[in-house]
This record gives structure tokens, C-alpha cells and sequence, in this order.
């Protein structure tokens, strides 16, 4: 009867003692799966900030690009008030306004395309962000 008791307990252990070695190797391999979810995230905040810096840079050049075009279109309002008496004036303006404007649609357009640019890093940046703190409130829930 002691013999079985004996047994028993000897069973138990190793079960025990398997259950502890099972657990140990389930928060290795967690370990190291959380290790390279935080790699993965550091690599995206690194990506994130240089799309917002891109972003910026891309803000500050839509910036000059109205500068010169009001630039230009102050330009424009002066050669009017210029050139309004004459008849050779006039046609020299018609040449110049032309030049003037092919240059600010010109102008316009890689507004235009920067614009769609900064746009879709805006978005991707949100995207980015909102990923991030949605696996930031997973991780901590």
C-alpha cells in the first residue's frame, strides 16, 4: 500500500516537472516572438519618422512653389498696369503673359503632383500610426 502511495508521488512530480518544463519553453519561444515584434516596431517608427520628415520637407517646397507663384502673379498685375496705352505694349505683353502663364501652369501642375504626393504619405503615415497604436493598445490589453 505504501508502495502505491510512493508511486503516486513520484508520478505527480515528474508531471510536475514536466508542466514546468513545458511552461519554461512556452515563454522562450514567446520571448523571442516579442522580441522581433519590437524589432519590427522599432523598424516601423524609423520608417514613420522619415515619412513625416519627407513630409515636411515636401510642405516647406509646396511653400516656396505659392511664393513664386504669387511672385509671378504680382508680376503679371504690374506688366498689366504697364503695358495698358500701347498697341506694341500690348503685344509684347500678349508674348510675355503667354511665357508667363505656360510657366505657372507648368508650375501648377508639380504643385499639383507634390500635393497628391504629400497627400499619400500623410495617408500612409496615418496608416502607419494608427497600426501602431492599435498593436500598442493589443499589446497592452
Amino acid at each position: 500500500m505504501i508502495a502505491i502511495l510512493y508511486v503516486s508521488i513520484a508520478i505527480i512530480v515528474l508531471a510536475l516537472v514536466w508542466l514546468v518544463i513545458g511552461v519554461v519553453q512556452a515563454v522562450k519561444a514567446a520571448s523571442s516572438q516579442m522580441k522581433t515584434i519590437n524589432e519590427t516596431m522599432e523598424r516601423i517608427q524609423k520608417k514613420t519618422d522619415g515619412l513625416i520628415n519627407e513630409s515636411e520637407t515636401l510642405t516647406q517646397r509646396l511653400e516656396v512653389i505659392n511664393d513664386s507663384v504669387n511672385r509671378d502673379m504680382e508680376t503679371i498685375q504690374e506688366l498689366t498696369n504697364t503695358l495698358k496705352g500701347s498697341k506694341e505694349a500690348v503685344g509684347k505683353y500678349h508674348i510675355a503673359t503667354r511665357a508667363v502663364a505656360t510657366e505657372t501652369l507648368h508650375e501648377n501642375q508639380k504643385l499639383t503632383k507634390e500635393n497628391e504626393q504629400v497627400a499619400q504619405i500623410r495617408d500612409i503615415g496615418d496608416t502607419v500610426v494608427d497600426l501602431y497604436a492599435k498593436w500598442k493598445n493589443r499589446k497592452q490589453a
